[in-house]
């Protein structure tokens, strides 16, 4: 980074960290400045966060920390509700306020929480009943259409439990664990002609989800910008190789641990790809790389060992990679396509197609803060959500269970639960599925129907 004259959001908090512990001239400006300091979403901190709270704090500031433990859901990028609910309380001696009234969600929506968080407890609820149902189809088109005419219903006649007589599509939002749930929906929301607006990443620029196609992505990054130390080493870390030293990144991918994490397949495949790109400094030769990426994840004949969460994944990354070629293609002329300018075009959100009015669809990570009347969280298989990466990471689990908390609790008034007995996969086979064990979990309860 310093090679590059810049830095990054993780810097600017290292950096300030250094200065308010080595330069005690400038923490006793800040010191007398900061006398009272209110820390929202705490339970989101991360270490390096809560170090500069406490650097400006100093000795003698008072600290309030808001935030529910039920609520930390982004453990993937170091946060932990341990500094405020360990740390904080242990090192300062805070007292604990429990906020126990809910002002926002019904009763339904409450009692719907409390089954997935039993830790959860409200004394005072809104004396609204609302609605939490389970809605199961044959599958996902059955989902979609059953999704979109309930929304309909809700925009034509309304709810008792919903204050006022009229409803909008801006108070309805449709939640999934990850982007690729929403594909049968979209098409139908389009052929409606129904406006909605897609949240799945804080930037416009769209994030891939398979570990293949992330380490692709970084691979881009790096032959674009050999010196970018930043993105090398979390390519390292995505393949477990933080303790190895490479001196670049051509060492690395062509390395016998980097063939070990990926496989003889997926190594000789990306590296094909990479080869492709490597030496387009003129002529982008990027259909020939998605040619080459196409062969890996595409289903095989008697490939049992492949998981079809992970494949399922892998695929619909590449048709989001093959989608971003076309809209590059279209917006830009052949004298200025490359690497660079690609890369460029993509993370400013220029292949992207995105609106803010309407319906909204999020991913759980994206819907956090926010609230709806109406909710639907669709794509409730066991292996979708609760991620199948999860299963066997006890921790890992334990997040996904809080991603279901801030789904039911992102709701006011009403909350469907969906599941499909099948899904397709992106090259066509059909997918028999189980309910999610949340699904299961909420309708063992009488009061759910």
């Amino acid at each position: 980074m310093l090679s590059q004259n810049a830095i990054d959001f993780d810097d600017i908090l290292l950096y300030t960290y250094k200065i308010l512990m080595e330069k005690q001239s400038v923490a006793r400006i800040y010191h007398r400045i900061y006398k009272h300091i209110c820390v929202d979403e705490a339970q989101d901190l991360n270490k390096a966060q809560y170090f500069v709270i406490k650097a400006i704090a100093g000795d003698n500031a008072s600290i309030l920390m808001v935030g529910d433990p039920n609520q930390s859901i982004y453990g993937f990028n170091g946060s932990s509700h341990v500094y405020m609910s360990n740390h904080f309380m242990n090192e300062y001696g805070a007292n604990k306020y429990n906020l126990d009234e809910n002002f926002r969600s019904s009763k339904s929506v409450i009692d719907a929480a409390k089954i997935i968080e039993p830790t959860f407890e409200m004394r005072g609820v809104l004396p609204i009943v609302g609605e939490v149902a389970i809605q199961v189809f044959e599958n996902e088109a059955d989902e979609a259409d059953w999704v979109i005419d309930k929304i309909d219903s809700l925009l034509k006649d309304g709810h008792a439990d919903i204050e006022g007589t009229t409803c909008s599509l801006e108070m309805c939002a449709i939640l999934a664990r990850n982007r690729y749930v929403f594909g049968n929906l979209e098409e139908r929301l389009k052929q409606k002609n129904m406006k909605y607006s897609l949240r799945v990443s804080a930037s416009k620029y769209i994030l891939s989800e398979s570990l293949f196609f992330k380490l692709f992505d970084l691979g881009l990054k790096l032959i674009m910008n050999p010196q970018d130390i930043l993105h090398f080493e979390e390519m390292k870390k995505n393949v477990n190789l933080t303790v190895l030293e490479y001196a670049s990144f051509d060492v690395l991918r062509t390395s016998d641990e980097f063939r070990d994490a990926l496989g003889e397949e997926g190594f000789k495949v990306l590296n094909l790809a990479w080869d492709n790109l490597a030496g387009a400094q003129q002529t982008l030769k990027f259909p020939e790389a998605l040619k080459v990426l196409l062969t890996y994840c595409s289903p095989k004949e008697g490939d049992a060992d492949t998981d079809k969460n992970e494949l399922s994944l892998m695929y619909n990354d590449y048709l989001a990679w093959e989608e971003r070629w076309k809209l590059y293609v279209k917006k830009t002329t052949v004298e200025e396509r490359n690497l660079a300018h690609m890369m460029r075009t993509i993370a400013l959100g220029v292949t992207n197609i995105t609106n803010e009015e309407g319906l909204t669809l999020s991913t759980v990570h994206m819907s956090k803060g926010l609230e709806f009347e109406v909710v639907f969280i669709i794509g409730l298989c066991e292996g979708v959500f609760p991620d199948y990466r999860a299963l066997k990471n006890e921790s890992q689990l334990a997040e996904e269970q809080h991603n279901m908390f801030v789904s039911i609790t992102r709701s006011k008034r009403l909350c469907y639960l969906c599941y499909p007995k099948q899904r397709q996969m992106p090259w066509g086979d059909i997918w028999v599925q189980s309910p999610s064990r949340y699904i299961q979990l909420i309708s063992s309860h009488n009061n759910v129907r």
